[in-house]
């Protein structure tokens, strides 16, 4: 969901994002998007995450997020870029926020 619209069910299935060590990779389909680092604050409340875009034009910018880990599912809610850190988890038009929702494969 992004700025409170639902992503299509088809695009949905496309989108992947993979966690491995430090890194931090989206795929849409085939493409993948920029190489990027992350960090949490597993001990904040709600639980933090950064994530630095590593290549392309927004190359070293961090993305804010917050997110929650409940199984096999984590929930993600990112701020647009240079925006502050959500404080809960929504998405609307108003806010700008990106609201995930990932199941581990």
């Amino acid at each position: 969901m992004s700025q409170g619209e639902p992503t299509p069910r088809d695009l949905a299935h496309f989108h992947t994002t993979t966690f491995a060590g430090n890194t931090l990779v989206c795929k849409h389909g085939e493409k993948a998007g920029p190489n990027s680092t992350f960090t949490i604050d597993a001990k904040a409340n709600p639980k933090k995450l950064d994530v630095t875009i590593g290549e392309g034009r927004d190359k070293g910018k961090t993305v804010l997020a917050i997110y929650e880990l409940k199984d096999n599912t984590l929930i993600i809610c990112e701020a647009a870029l240079v925006k502050e850190r959500p404080s809960g988890f929504s998405s609307t038009y108003e806010n700008q926020q990106c609201l995930e929702v990932l199941k581990r494969e």
